[in-house]
């Protein structure tokens, strides 16, 4: 099996570890040269300037993703939750936990926490915003209209604003594994006391949203918009596999519930006798059964350790 490396490690913050998988590079290129044509047209300036811009605006995306993620960190330490890492990748940002919400409470304060962050976050941009120019200018900045003049530091706050909202309205959807899916999964969770429950019925919309989002992925790359479309069925997949990996989960949880290890452990497992020799157990052992271990046991049968 292939071993995931680790993630790049940025900076620590809040005492929390901040890194990057090696995906977040080509996301991050890909939306500098994408939108860098888009500033250029809408600033009327230099190609100096509107790089700038651009390299500016995208890392204090990424940044507002970040706070996104110290949302749900902050509210799952404030639980109890130690927490592993925070890290950036191709599609977005996750907050690694030692373990999962143990009640509805827990799960939904934690899941709520990141869309809260994006939320004030959203709210600090559009009181820069107004505060430099009124509304009207504002919508003509985040449309990217370069028949107005705008600013480059009126360009870059009005396009994190818009943005920065797309991206609560998304997690908010009710479909797992976005927030919006795991508030769903707390809330019923909450009423009907089982977590199954919970967690089939989001994921069972995941599913269903996963269709929808690359139907509308295939469209937009049919229409034109390929970069857009394709990124989106690319994670309109990601969703899916996550909910069907979820779903999985709570068959198996189903399954399994109340069967002890007592009931499925093996009575009379293969044992090497203390006395074997080390070639005869690896003829007769090893490499006739081809498991990596043994028990190890005496004359009587008594347990002595692992070979």
């Amino acid at each position: 099996m292939l071993r995931r490396p680790p993630s790049i490690k940025l900076f620590d913050l809040f005492g929390f570890r901040i890194g990057v998988d090696r995906s977040w590079f080509l996301i991050l290129f890909l939306m500098i040269f994408w939108l860098s044509g888009q500033f250029r047209q809408a600033l009327h300036s230099s190609d100096g300037v509107a790089y700038l811009t651009t390299v500016v605006t995208v890392l204090v995306l990424f940044g507002s993703l970040i706070v996104h993620e110290l949302g749900h960190a902050i509210a799952a330490r404030r639980q109890g939750i130690e927490v592993k890492r925070i890290d950036l990748f191709l599609f977005g940002g996750i907050t690694q936990m030692s373990r999962d919400a143990a009640t509805p409470s827990e799960d939904f304060k934690i899941s709520a926490a990141g869309p809260l962050a994006t939320f004030l976050f959203a709210l600090v941009c559009l009181a820069v915003a107004l505060a430099i120019v009124g509304p009207h200018r504002l919508v003509h900045a985040i449309e990217l209209d370069g028949t107005v003049p705008i600013t480059p530091v009126l360009l870059s706050i009005s396009w994190l604003l818009f943005w920065n909202i797309l991206l609560l309205a998304f997690n908010l959807v009710p479909a797992f594994p976005l927030d919006g899916g795991r508030i769903a999964r707390a809330i019923v969770w909450r009423f009907t006391g089982e977590k199954v429950r919970g967690t089939r019925a989001a994921a069972q919309l995941g599913q269903a949203f996963a269709v929808i989002l690359a139907g509308v992925g295939i469209w937009l790359a049919l229409d034109g918009a390929v970069f857009t479309g394709l990124w989106l069925v690319a994670l309109a997949f990601l969703l899916g596999q996550s909910a069907r990996g979820a779903l999985m989960q709570t068959t198996l949880t189903q399954r399994i519930e109340g069967v002890r290890v007592a009931d499925i452990m093996d009575r009379q497992p293969v044992a090497i006798p203390a006395a074997t020799s080390v070639g005869q157990a690896l003829e007769e052992f090893f490499l006739r059964y081809g498991w990596s271990w043994f028990p190890v046991v005496d004359d009587h049968l008594k347990f002595l350790g692992l070979a």
